[in-house]
């Protein structure tokens, strides 16, 4: 639940490298903005994949 909770906060984070958002805003980010805001992504996501429910195959 709390990756739930934290998604939006998570997508926030992204935006700030994200190319699109990067040329709206005029920005490029360093390698230390880049990896602050992909350590919360990549955490969410392990989240995710640790708690979600296995598929048969």
């Amino acid at each position: 639940m709390d990756a739930h909770d934290f998604m939006a906060i998570v997508r926030e984070y992204r935006n700030f490298v994200h190319l699109r958002k990067q040329r709206e805003r005029g920005v490029i980010p360093d390698r230390d903005t880049v990896g602050m805001c992909w350590g919360p992504v990549l955490a969410v996501l392990n989240d995710l994949e640790t708690t979600r429910e296995p598929t048969a195959v």
